[in-house]
């Protein structure tokens, strides 16, 4: 996403507005890759301070995911606010800008990853696979039975557990 900025350069202080929606490229994180088939929103406000242009604004898009519990696909809304400086000159960690434009896209990157969860759970409730035969616990109740060893230190409270409610 490039914004012109143009008019910010001669207008110091002046608050502009952009709007985005279309499509994104993806993003991989922890093994999982992030999809917006259906486009994303993006709102940027920019102003002239000094001689740096602060963009603040948010991003929204949907992509799917598998649940780090059940490995059910869902639907996770990406959601997140940034406020970013570009600044004339190239300097560490700092994105810049050239010419009369400013290129969005590595800083919606950047904060796209930040804002992902280090995993996602298609609900509170989600029981996730048996440990032994793998069926999916919120969908049917399988027939294996967690059997602990009469030696495990945590035996005992095995038993205070009741079956019904787990």
């Amino acid at each position: 996403m490039k914004i012109d900025i143009n008019d910010v350069l001669v207008s110091d202080g002046e608050m502009f507005s952009a709007q985005y929606n279309g499509s994104f490229s993806a993003a991989e994180f922890l093994g999982q890759r992030y999809e917006f088939g259906n486009g994303v929103h993006v709102k940027a406000d920019y102003f002239l301070s000094k001689s740096d242009i602060v963009v603040t604004g948010s991003f929204e898009g949907g992509t799917t995911v598998s649940c780090s519990k059940c490995l059910t696909e869902f639907e996770y809304t990406v959601n997140f606010k940034f406020t970013e400086y570009y600044k004339k000159s190239q300097q560490d960690s700092d994105y810049t800008y050239v010419g009369y434009s400013i290129d969005l896209t590595q800083m919606l990157q950047d904060n796209l990853i930040l804002s992902l969860p280090s995993r996602h759970v298609c609900s509170e409730m989600c029981k996730g696979l048996c440990s032994k035969c793998g069926c999916d616990m919120n969908t049917q109740q399988c027939d294996c039975k967690q059997q602990m060893d009469e030696t495990n230190p945590f035996y005992g409270l095995s038993e205070l557990i009741d079956d019904e409610e787990v």
